[in-house]
């Protein structure tokens, strides 16, 4: 037998550990039930409902902005034969005064083909921003086409958006493209494109005001594939003596002989990652996003509209990304395997093949990009059809 556990999550601006109706949610916020464990994920009102079988646990949220003050550990609860739903609120309080970060991501890079990049602002506290000022210094040999919205201003390789205060809670995304030229001498280089976002109200964590997007130059594509990349830069071993998360970019293409209605992806978490410490990274196209049941991680695109690649080659081309750290102790030899499923509209899905990272104690960044393979080799294949990939 299982019972419904539900309650929002807000701040607790006059500390009477009351949610009064004028607090706002907290969206976005991963909480974690124990034993097992289990997930939810807020909702753009700060709620989360989850069903549980009868039994004790304890419920947290870990998050970098706000902490819960009334009982300052994990809330006992259990879950009986009796009522449907176990409400449990949490009443928090600010760590940070204000806290905006950014992230950035971008598809494949080919030789004489369009790059399309996106950048994902983001308030995360409790306080306006003010006006906010996103920087972006391309790399080098990419040629700036267009964005949306239009910089501000652009200067040879930078590009600047001076956008309105972000409201609390709020993001904005801003998608751009890219030339790469048309140079075979490319392939095998890697891409370097840097973002940086500032705001007239002091921010409380600098260290999330700046995100880089590394991409390595392929000369053949494969249109369906998942990255992972550590932040010492390897995509082949996580380093426990240094790194401390791993970038996890998927990335798809509709192949197919028309529109792509409505695209959701699955992934579930591989054992050693932590699905508390996710952090959801820039996208192609706007997407939700919740993790759920026991590391279940589920971006959704209903009427995306997504053209195929022969009506437009390149917007047919789309990528989610997210960071998240492993949970220790890593030892030396485990492995972290992860996957992606994607779905188009009622179609099966497509099945990238794994990323691996191997646990090392040492501190050698060596290691290649690894793709995950083109969909012809085992396990890029569709399950039951290949109508569109």
């Amino acid at each position: 037998m299982k019972r419904s556990l539900a309650g929002t999550v807000f701040p607790d601006i006059d500390q009477d550990c009351t949610k009064q109706s004028s607090y706002p949610g907290i969206p976005g916020t991963v909480l974690e039930v124990v034993p097992e464990p289990y997930y939810a994920t807020t909702s753009t009102t700060g709620s989360y409902d989850l069903v549980l079988p009868i039994g004790s646990y304890t419920i947290r949220e870990l998050s970098a902005v706000v902490d819960e003050h009334c009982i300052q550990a994990p809330i006992p609860y259990t879950i009986t034969a009796g009522p449907a739903t176990t409400t449990v609120d949490r009443a928090t309080l600010a760590l940070v005064p204000l806290d905006v970060e950014v992230y950035v991501g971008s598809g494949a890079a080919r030789p004489g083909f369009e790059l399309t990049c996106g950048i994902n602002i983001r308030n995360i506290t409790v306080t306006n921003t003010d006006a906010v000022t996103v920087t972006l210094q391309l790399d080098p040999v990419s040629g700036f086409l267009n964005a949306s919205p239009a910089p501000t201003t652009v200067a040879g390789q930078t590009l600047t958006w001076v956008l309105p205060a972000l409201p609390v809670f709020q993001e904005r995304n801003i998608t751009l493209h890219t030339q790469v030229p048309a140079n075979v001498d490319l392939i095998g280089t890697d891409l370097t494109s840097t973002a940086t976002v500032s705001t007239a109200v002091t921010d409380g964590d600098l260290a999330n005001n700046t995100a880089t997007n590394v991409r390595t130059v392929t000369g053949s594509y494969d249109p369906n594939d998942k990255l992972a990349i550590t932040s010492l830069g390897s995509t082949s071993q996580y380093h426990t003596a240094g790194d401390s998360w791993i970038d996890y970019t998927i990335r798809f293409r509709n192949t197919g002989t028309d529109t792509a209605f409505h695209v959701w992806i699955s992934d579930t978490l591989a054992a050693p990652l932590y699905a508390a410490t996710l952090r959801i990274g820039a996208a192609s196209n706007r997407f939700t996003w919740e993790v759920e049941d026991q590391g279940v991680l589920k971006f959704r695109s209903p009427y995306i509209l997504l053209p195929d690649s022969n009506v437009n080659g390149p917007r047919s081309h789309v990528f989610v990304s997210f960071r998240i750290q492993p949970r220790p102790p890593l030892l030396p030899g485990e492995i972290i395997a992860n996957t992606a499923n994607i779905f188009f509209d009622c179609d099966p899905p497509v099945i990238t093949d794994p990323t691996v990272l191997v646990a090392t104690i040492t501190t050698d960044q060596s290691g290649t990009l690894a793709r995950t393979g083109p969909l012809h080799r085992s396990g890029g294949r569709p399950v039951g059809a290949a109508a569109r990939r």
